[in-house]
């Protein structure tokens, strides 16, 4: 992308509000060089990085880039063969242990283009473990970095201890000839300030004066040997310490070629989660590559904005440019800079201030014409600069170009203006080019509206207000309202007045424009509210259908549950019945034996009608809850419901909307009411209730009792795309029916799917008593999407 584009876009300041996501300086550097992709694979994989790290960040995991000091001085002098200094290496040690850090976290992200980027064969662990105790945690070089540097601290902090009952000695004997009671240390030796009158009366060997020449430095005699054994030791130390640091940079000189590996990888990092924290951030959304030149940008805004207005736009294909049209302050050119910073940004494999939806094809160069380039030190007027630039665009536009223009043929006679903006649009469509231009021309907005490669569009403006609105109209041309706003502006009436006697355009045509904008505003705000109603209606649907799906399975489990307590009790009856026969039989009839089995039978009565005691739906009752909590049940609606409800009583058969199944009350309270179902009894809301009257119920049992002929019954039952409990209640009155006919096989369509609802088949099936067998069908039969059943003679 040329330089005046990122220039005239701001990009920059764009890039600089990225800069708080990135931890490094090796991460701010690709910052400042981005690369602009025109490769459609290149660019994909950019964005798909960038998603695999977003969605690790959504997951609440996070990448340690922290703790990377800049190393790259100390690996040039590595490589010319030089020892570091103690705070350069221990600089690289901190380098070496975040290294490793991140290391092992990059090794356990395993999504295909990060780790094809980033993962390693190889860890500094072995390196840091080798050099972590060299190092004290300040950065200095540790007592324990060799045994010859640790009894060497140790016999210097030995001797230091006798230096200070010498030297306090000393200061004590030559106190009266000394400038202070303090000694000091140049070069390693502990040397006395002596006043120069009495150099005389202190013993010991001159090493130097005071800048003043007041002051004489002298070694007393006593602490000669000791300061020669300290400055030994020290010596002993610094050669020590010097040995240590050259075994540290030959073992950071073996791994510099992983070190650097490592380092360009680190920047790439560092700048791709960057991207990734700043779109988790900032809510922004991955564009789509378009392969058709299409330009969809849905709910974009400039990212700059802290209340931004989001606009929809698209173009494309054969409609080559927009003409937005609109007031002055209106948010065309914030617009028209939004447009050319997002494509940049898409193009950079950045998320964009848009929504879900939206896509861009890959340009080759954005060619911008914005704002004033009058130049003073090259005499040009801003017309002239102007038309340079329009020149430069129309050399290099072409059908790989994006050219944005704020203002086409401005700064000029309007007339000749007017006429110049056409032609040049005209010579843009002929060289393919795409693009968006704003303009105040009204010639402009009617060849916008008639020519075939055009679309128009205008700025809201709120003309009761007088105030711009920012949103972006599309197939409407605008008015520039400037009579509106000189108004509000303070201009004298009389002055406006005239102005609009002496304009020549058709006043009718531009109060068509205010009207069909202002008309436009009040739609759009009535359709924001019915795509939000919508929206609302449909989570409602969603969540009430969840609901009904959970309870249908919750139904099953239950039935299946009531089964199988059915059979155990039904074998513990059948066992006791025998026993008591078997013993009528060896002992005779006793009298008490009629009321022994007639106590079973009772207790085993009792039994069964207690397994189809309440169940426990408080589960479903919370859910009802939440719904009233959240709206999508409305408490008017209840009440009325419970109101029109009030003639239910106990006995009453009942529809039991959530379930869509028929039931009996058993209980009724103000609220709720007992319903038995199938055997089991449910509380339920009343308002979820509809009482059955008496002839749609005889007209349900006669529908029901009704006798089907076998011939109507078909050998193929298709199920596909019904619920669990929607085959299930098909297929039982399906098998009801077959029981009727002479049909020795028959079909039952379910589709491929998951394989849910064939799965569901087969269990149901192997409870079936007219059943032999069944089987997946031929694949040229079906496949698994079909059930071939054989039923028995």
């Amino acid at each position: 992308m040329n330089i005046r584009t990122l220039e005239k876009l701001d990009f920059k300041n764009i890039i600089d509000l990225h800069k708080q996501y990135i931890n490094t300086i090796y991460g701010r550097e690709r910052l400042s060089n981005i690369e602009f992709f025109k490769d459609k694979k290149q660019l994909e994989e950019e964005l798909f990085l960038v998603d695999e790290i977003l969605a690790f960040i959504i997951s609440g995991k996070k990448l340690d880039i922290y703790g990377f000091p800049d190393i790259r001085n100390s690996i040039g002098l590595l490589k010319g063969g030089f020892t570091l200094e103690v705070p350069d290496a221990f600089d690289f040690f901190n380098f070496l242990c975040s290294a490793d850090r991140l290391i092992k976290n990059i090794n356990r992200i395993d999504t295909p283009i990060f780790s094809s980027r980033f993962r390693t064969n190889f860890t500094f662990t072995t390196l840091v473990s080798e050099v972590e105790k060299i190092f004290t945690s300040d950065g200095q070089i540790s007592d324990k970095a060799s045994a010859r540097l640790e009894k060497t601290r140790k016999e210097i902090k030995n001797l230091t201890l006798s230096f200070d009952s010498i030297l306090n000695s000393s200061v004590n004997k030559y106190k009266d000839s000394l400038v202070s009671d303090n000694y000091i240390i140049k070069d390693n030796r502990y040397l006395l300030p002596v006043k120069t009158n009495r150099i005389k009366s202190v013993n010991g060997i001159i090493a130097g004066y005071s800048d003043s020449g007041h002051t004489i430095f002298i070694e007393p005699i006593e602490i000669v040997e000791y300061n020669n054994k300290f400055y030994e030791l020290k010596a002993e130390e610094e050669d020590e310490i010097s040995r240590i640091l050259f075994v540290i940079c030959e073992k950071y000189r073996a791994s510099l070629e992983n070190i650097n590996w490592f380092i360009e990888k680190l920047g790439y990092l560092d700048f791709s989660y960057g991207k990734a924290l700043c779109a988790f951030d900032k809510k922004f959304s991955r564009i789509e590559i378009s392969d058709e030149k299409n330009f969809r940008l849905i709910q974009f805004y400039h990212p700059s904005l802290l209340n931004p207005v989001k606009n929809n736009l698209e173009f494309g294909g054969d409609k080559n440019f927009v003409i937005i049209t609109g007031p002055n302050t209106g948010g065309k050119s914030v617009l028209l800079k939004a447009v050319g910073i997002i494509q940049l940004l898409f193009q950079a494999g950045f998320f964009t201030p848009t929504s879900i939806g939206s896509s861009l094809p890959i340009m080759d160069d954005i060619l911008v014409d914005i704002g004033d380039l009058q130049s003073i030190e090259e005499s040009l007027s801003t017309f002239s600069s102007h038309i340079l630039t329009i020149n430069e665009i129309l050399s290099k536009a072409n059908n790989k170009t994006l050219v944005l223009i704020d203002e086409l043929g401005t700064a000029t006679s309007p007339l000749e203006g007017e006429a110049l903006a056409i032609s040049i649009l005209q010579h843009l469509i002929q060289k393919k080019a795409y693009g968006i231009i704003t303009s105040h021309f009204d010639n402009l907005k009617v060849f916008a509206m008639q020519n075939e490669n055009t679309l128009i569009g205008s700025m809201g403006f709120d003309e009761k207000q007088l105030v711009p609105r920012y949103i972006l109209m599309m197939n409407i041309p605008g008015s520039s309202y400037a009579f509106d706003i000189a108004k509000k502006l303070g201009l004298p009436d009389d002055i406006i007045s005239n102005a609009k006697n002496l304009v020549s355009f058709n006043k009718e045509s531009d109060t068509v424009i205010k009207k069909l904008s202002q008309l436009y505003l009040e739609l759009k705000e009535k359709m924001e509210i019915i795509e939000n109603k919508e929206y609302e209606l449909s989570k409602r649907e969603s969540e009430i259908k969840i609901l009904k799906e959970k309870y249908d399975k919750t139904e099953r489990t239950i039935r299946k549950e009531f089964e199988q307590e059915f059979q155990e009790k039904f074998k513990q009856f059948r066992k006791e019945i025998e026993q008591e026969i078997a013993s009528l039989k060896k002992e005779g009839y006793q009298k008490d034996s009629s009321k022994n089995i007639a106590s079973m039978m009772d207790k085993y009565k009792e039994s069964l009608e207690g397994n189809a005691g309440t169940f426990d739906n408080s589960g479903y009752n919370r859910d009802v809850e939440n719904m009233e909590k959240k709206n999508y049940i409305d408490s008017s609606r209840i009440n009325s419901s419970i109101n029109m409800q009030s003639s239910l009583k106990i006995g009453d058969r009942v529809d039991v909307k959530l379930f869509g199944k028929k039931g009996v009350i058993t209980e009724i309270g103000d609220k709720k009411a007992k319903v038995k179902i199938d055997n089991f009894i449910f509380e339920i809301p009343i308002f979820d209730l509809i009482k059955i009257r008496e002839k749609e119920e005889s007209k349900s049992q006669k529908a029901d009792n009704s006798y089907v002929p076998a011939k109507n019954i078909p050998m193929t039952l298709d199920i596909r795309g019904k619920s669990v409990a929607e085959a299930e209640e098909i297929l039982n009155e399906y098998f009801n029916q077959l029981a009727l006919t002479n049909h020795k096989k028959v079909y039952i369509i379910h589709g491929k799917g998951l394989g849910i609802l064939s799965e569901f088949v087969h269990d149901y099936l192997k409870n079936i008593k007219i059943v032999d067998s069944f089987s997946f069908a031929k694949p040229e039969e079906g496949g698994t999407g079909c059930t071939i059943v054989i039923l028995k003679n």
